[in-house]
């Protein structure tokens, strides 16, 4: 079984790869962004590795899906149990993958993970392979105000394009033994 999800990475890379120099005139790119999400796929009857979660109120597999956000070309899944955490085993595939994925194709990669990847063991895996990484937080009282200073609109009218700004800032969730 393990020997059919490599081969299915494997042939998921090569197209990616193949995809990505075709788009460039056969360039291969310099640095890419890997989307990680969670896929809840809700089955019926009692389907074995299944559970039910009460976030979703059915009983389902909880894979998680690697994407490019260049392209939105899929590259890897891990297929996990119904029950199982948002990040379980983020922390051993993703930088499996990123490595897999600068081999195949020479870029600096980085990853963009949603907030239910933000736990101490994925960022400490990351950040221990030199993995750069966005991760979006829960927003709560103590983040907003931190925030708010950064928030205030410029003087003026309003532009007719919407602007965005981002800012660097230090935080430390509860549960992250440093501040990020």
């Amino acid at each position: 079984r393990n020997d059919n999800i490599d081969a299915v990475h494997e042939g998921l890379l090569r197209l990616v790869v193949w995809r990505l120099t075709s788009l460039q005139n056969g360039e291969r790119p310099k640095q890419l962004t890997l989307d990680i999400d969670g896929l809840p796929i809700e089955v019926h009857g009692h389907q074995g590795g299944s559970a039910y979660h009460g976030l979703y109120g059915a009983r389902i597999y909880s894979p998680l899906v690697a994407s490019l956000a260049e392209t939105g070309d899929m590259v890897g899944g891990l297929l996990r149990e119904g029950n199982a955490g948002p990040a379980e085993n983020a922390d051993t595939w993703i930088p499996h993958l990123v490595r897999r994925l600068n081999e195949s194709t020479g870029a600096q990669v980085r990853v963009r993970i949603d907030a239910g990847f933000t736990d101490n063991a994925t960022l400490e895996a990351l950040e221990d392979r030199d993995i750069e990484y966005l991760g979006r937080l829960r927003s709560h009282k103590g983040l907003q105000k931190l925030a708010a200073p950064l928030l205030k609109r410029p003087p003026g009218r309003p532009p007719e394009q919407p602007r965005e700004w981002c800012h660097d800032m230090e935080y430390q969730a509860g549960s992250w033994p440093v501040p990020r």
